[in-house]
């Protein structure tokens, strides 16, 4: 998103929420953009405009969305096909009813999201295990799941700059 466009979307913010910038200094305005703009800098000023659209729409707050807000809903209206926990536990189980023998076969079958949370050792082992309990494993599947998409989730909405430093600095550990 350009500085022009995140003037825009602060002048939307600013109309929705009057009370809240009267008072604003041109130099704490300047700031805004300078910060909106660093942090919506990789984003489509049209995901950005339709995420602030439907807070503004939905929020019963008198103070504006805060970025991570902003950033969050866009998250969620570019992303709603994504599976829930329970819909790729689905999946995860019929993968096991056949685990005995097919476990690596099962597990590549399996997308990508999902794959990350699961081993085909561990799909073999659920599937010989004569005491598994769908319940337990479940519980235990869904929420390694969600924590995962939620921490893919939270790095997908860092600005590219932070990611690549966070990238970096995680090179320099492991190089020394």
């Amino acid at each position: 998103m350009t500085e022009r466009e995140t003037k825009q979307i602060l002048a939307v913010l600013e109309a929705a929420y009057p009370n809240f910038y009267r008072g604003e200094t041109p130099d704490g305005l300047k700031r805004a953009v300078q910060l909106w703009s660093a942090m919506f800098a990789d984003d489509a000023y049209s995901d950005v405009s339709a995420a602030v659209t439907a807070l503004i729409a939905s929020r019963s707050e008198t103070f504006p969305p805060v970025i991570g807000e902003v950033k969050r809903k866009m998250y969620t209206i570019t992303h709603q096909d994504e599976q829930t926990g329970a819909e790729a536990w689905a999946l995860v189980r019929r993968a096991i009813g056949r685990s005995s023998y097919y476990a690596r076969e099962e597990w590549a079958k399996l997308p990508d999201d999902v794959r990350k949370v699961v081993t085909p050792e561990q799909l073999r082992a659920w599937a010989m295990d004569e005491d598994f309990s769908e319940p337990v494993v479940m519980s235990h599947f869904i929420r390694a799941y969600r924590e995962r998409s939620e921490r893919e989730r939270d790095y997908s909405l860092m600005p590219s700059a932070t990611r690549a430093a966070l990238e970096q600095s995680e090179q320099k550990r492991l190089e020394g």
